[in-house]
């Protein structure tokens, strides 16, 4: 599982990001604050986006603080 919060370039949370598992259709949003939560088996990789910033391509970890610009 890795949980974190996406955050923009500001600072802020993003509201409405996806988090993807890369190359499946698993997935969620970021919620109010930020934070997701997503299973994931150990080694794969997510992929965060949202309109406006740079995707961000991660190896998926417990505990993950992303910054999108």
């Amino acid at each position: 599982k890795a949980t974190g919060t996406v955050i923009g370039s500001d600072k802020e949370p993003i509201i409405g990001a996806t988090v993807m598992q890369k190359g499946t259709h698993n997935g969620t949003i970021t919620n109010s604050d930020g934070q997701f939560s997503i299973d994931v088996p150990e080694g794969s990789y997510i992929v965060v986006s949202y309109i406006g910033a740079v995707d961000k391509e991660l190896k998926a970890i417990p505990i993950m603080n992303i910054t999108l610009s």
